[in-house]
């Protein structure tokens, strides 16, 4: 009984473990594809301008009226941002598609969220330190409690294998009427069988060498999950001192500042280098803190996915 009871909480952890992986895994792709639709609005906003522009240019340098070069350079940044489209419709393509799977939808997925949520969820910071964390994780982790009942198991196991090596004793009542020292005597006897050799010596080795194995596999998946903590936090911790440094007003002022240099140029008051330049900066720039903020979120939810207990506040 008290073997089964350990074989069913064996199996209570690994389903407990398995719905932790499924949504860490929903998690993880949901805002994933959200901060792709994200890069993928800002691209087409930037095409929609600079495909006039190029257009415009193209007409005009057929007239003469600007150089070719011009021409050029206005193109090579529409190829740019085609190819950023064009790898951000890929991306959002398999996210969709493991989305599908894990919930069984078969309309399109279009993730939402507030602003005000995804700046709560981006401002969240775990309770604890790095070891703190790694503290937690032993005591919470679903797989790691798995391989240390597997510990216990093992050590059942052995000792009900060796009790099967000690010798029963047996017990009984003779009567003797004329054959023993006084007649009619009652005889109380005792019998214990005296084994040549242990009929299930492997078997008790084997247990035994479980036992070793089960030890070392849990070493093993201590040190594995202290690593994942460890990474996963560093990682949520560089980016977030990263996105911290960023202050909200520099990030409107990017959308200010590119729309005063949209403006300008139209003025001509920004020469084509110039406008150029910016764009590209602009174009890097914008992504980069996408694939930020998006990296802040994966790490947190690793961190959820191993530590299993609530964290962030």
């Amino acid at each position: 009984m008290l073997l089964q009871n350990r074989i069913k909480k064996l199996a209570q952890l690994q389903f407990s473990q398995l719905l932790i992986d499924l949504k860490a895994q929903l998690r993880t792709t949901y805002f994933n594809l959200y901060y792709e639709r994200l890069k993928l609005d800002n691209t087409n906003k930037q095409l929609g301008y600079m495909n006039d522009l190029l257009a415009a240019y193209r007409i005009q340098s057929a007239k003469g009226n600007v150089s070719l070069k011009d021409e050029v350079r206005l193109q090579s940044i529409v190829i740019q941002l085609n190819n950023d489209k064009l790898g951000i419709n890929k991306s959002m393509l398999e996210f969709e598609q493991n989305l599908k799977v894990l919930t069984g939808i078969t309309d399109d997925i279009n993730p939402q969220l507030s602003d005000a949520e995804a700046k709560e969820i981006l401002a969240s910071q775990p309770f604890g330190d790095e070891a703190e964390l790694k503290k937690k994780a032993l005591e919470n982790n679903s797989d790691y409690q798995y391989n240390l009942k597997l510990i216990d198991n093992s050590k059942l196991y052995a000792q009900w294998q060796k009790s099967l090596n000690v010798p029963d004793v047996n017990v009984g009542v003779g009567w003797d009427q004329n054959g023993g020292t006084f007649k009619n005597e009652a005889n109380l006897m005792f019998g214990i069988p005296l084994p040549l050799w242990k009929s299930n010596k492997g078997n008790v080795d084997k247990a035994h060498f479980a036992i070793q194995q089960n030890q070392k596999n849990a070493e093993f998946q201590k040190l594995n999950l202290e690593t994942k903590v460890q990474s996963a936090y560093r990682t949520w911790k560089t980016q977030y001192d990263q996105l911290i440094e960023i202050k909200a007003t520099d990030l409107n002022n990017m959308d200010l500042v590119y729309n005063g240099m949209l403006k300008n140029f139209r003025n001509g008051n920004v020469s084509l280098i110039e406008f150029t330049d910016f764009m590209e900066s602009y174009r890097q720039t914008a992504l980069q803190i996408y694939d930020m903020k998006n990296e802040i979120i994966q790490s947190a939810e690793q961190l959820n996915q191993l530590i299993q207990t609530k964290i962030f506040y």
